[in-house]
């Protein structure tokens, strides 16, 4: 493979994994938030069922969810663990400190994208170097038709000269060729058909995978737009959600709600949150996608 395809392909796959990291990162925070959530509900509830307003059934509930959101948070922890291991074996770094779900991209109209993909994607340009290499193979192979001309010299020394045939003496010989192909069996003829049938197939898998790469920008473009959209109604969902939690609490400090609404509010707040972490996350790959596509210019 070549060294600036190969660069590319690296390049994105660290940059996904990286991604990954993020996201399970941020999930962690959610998963923290939503746990500390309910641990302070749970102590409304426990000083409730001091007083006796509340019964221990409630109390049980509540820790329930602790519990299985707690679990949920070491699964995430257990996967972030992996992909920091993938991450030291890959480029040696242990750790990413700070990150964003978040890429500035351009953008690209899908005209835009084809012709930068047809400009400095690796994958196309390879594709097109076989066609030009195929014609340039063809050309050779016609020229074994036309006549051709040699010439040879060299110069040196030898000995065997009379009288004193062990003496070396200074030499040289030159000569000209001259051939001309007349019956071969139709063997150039043949070599030549080869070379242009593989000209013929390589421009029919430039067509096909250019017909592919629109293909795949279209739908990064699709898949871009739609996050982004999604993005958008996700900060009202959030909004909403974290409202109905906090009118949730105030009313089980009145004695007014029981813990299935308060876990069931608690509940719609991780999820609005994990929710728009998740487009986040689609939307950076679709990016990625899409720069992928173009060929992005590595710095070396």
């Amino acid at each position: 493979m070549p060294k600036k395809q190969l660069k590319h392909s690296l390049f994105f796959q660290i940059s996904q994994l990286y991604y990954q990291i993020i996201y399970a990162k941020k999930a962690i925070e959610i998963q923290h938030q939503v746990i500390q959530l309910l641990t302070e509900n749970k102590a409304i509830v426990d000083a409730q069922l001091k007083n006796g307003n509340a019964i221990q059934l409630d109390v049980l509930t509540i820790q329930s969810k602790i519990d299985n959101e707690t679990n949920r948070k070491i699964e995430v922890e257990t996967n972030l663990q992996k992909l920091l291991n993938l991450l030291k074996y890959a480029t040696g770094v242990n750790n990413i400190q700070e990150g964003q779900l978040a890429i500035t991209l351009k953008n690209y109209t899908a005209e835009e994208a084809m012709q930068l993909a047809i400009l400095h994607n690796p994958s196309l340009a390879i594709g097109k170097d076989k066609v030009n290499i195929a014609k340039a193979e063809v050309a050779i192979a016609k020229l074994n038709e036309r006549p051709t001309i040699g010439l040879k010299a060299s110069v040196g020394s030898r000995n065997g000269y009379l009288p004193q045939i062990s003496d070396p003496r200074f030499n040289y010989n030159a000569g000209i060729g001259f051939s001309v192909p007349l019956f071969n069996g139709g063997k150039i003829k043949q070599q030549v058909k080869i070379q242009e049938r593989s000209v013929v197939l390589n421009e029919t898998n430039v067509a096909a995978q250019l017909h592919d790469f629109e293909k795949d920008i279209q739908a990064a473009l699709i898949d871009i737009k739609s996050n982004e959209s999604r993005i958008k109604n996700a900060a009202s969902q959030i909004e909403q959600a974290a409202l109905a939690q906090k009118l949730s609490v105030s009313k089980l400090k009145n004695g007014t709600t029981t813990p299935i609404e308060i876990t069931s509010t608690n509940a719609d707040y991780q999820r609005a949150l994990l929710n728009q972490l998740q487009y986040q996350y689609q939307l950076c790959n679709a990016q990625l996608e899409l720069i992928k596509l173009i060929g992005v210019e590595l710095v070396d």
